[in-house]
C-alpha cells in the first residue's frame, strides 16, 4: 500500500513539473538611476526621461526605483532618452548579450549610462 501510494505521488509530482508548474523563466527589468547634467537647469527632471520601445515616459525623480520588470531576456528592447521630447540618446538593449537580468540608466555630468546590474538590486552610482 506504501508503495503504491508512493507511486502515485511522484507520478503526481512529476505530472505537474511537466505540464508548467515548474519554477518561471527568469526575467529582465530597468532602474532608474540618478541623473547628474553639467548644470542643473530649472525643472530639469521634469524634462528628462526615458522609454523602452513604446513604453510610458520614466522619469528621473526617484533614483534606485524599477521601472520595468518582467521584460523577455532574450527581445531586443530600444531604449531612448530625451530631453525637453528631443530624443538625445538611444541603446539597443538585450539582457542576454550583457549577460545581466537587470540595467540601471543613469546620467553622470557629461555622459549617458546603461549599465548592468548582476547584484540584482538597482544602482544610485
Amino acid at each position: 500500500m506504501r508503495k503504491a501510494f508512493s507511486l502515485m505521488f511522484a507520478v503526481f509530482f512529476s505530472f505537474l513539473t511537466v505540464h508548467g508548474q515548474s519554477p518561471q523563466e527568469p526575467t529582465g527589468s530597468i532602474c532608474t538611476g540618478i541623473y547628474i547634467p553639467v548644470v542643473m537647469q530649472e525643472h530639469e527632471l521634469s524634462r528628462v526621461y526615458f522609454t523602452v520601445d513604446d513604453s510610458n515616459k520614466f522619469y528621473f525623480g526617484e533614483p534606485g526605483k524599477i521601472a520595468l520588470k518582467d521584460l523577455d531576456l532574450h527581445k531586443t528592447y530600444a531604449v531612448r532618452v530625451f530631453y525637453d521630447d528631443k530624443q538625445i540618446q538611444k541603446w539597443n538593449l538585450r539582457f542576454d548579450r550583457m549577460r545581466a537580468n537587470m540595467v540601471t540608466i543613469w546620467r553622470s555630468a557629461g555622459y549617458w549610462h546603461m549599465d548592468p546590474t548582476p547584484s540584482g538590486k538597482c544602482l544610485k552610482p
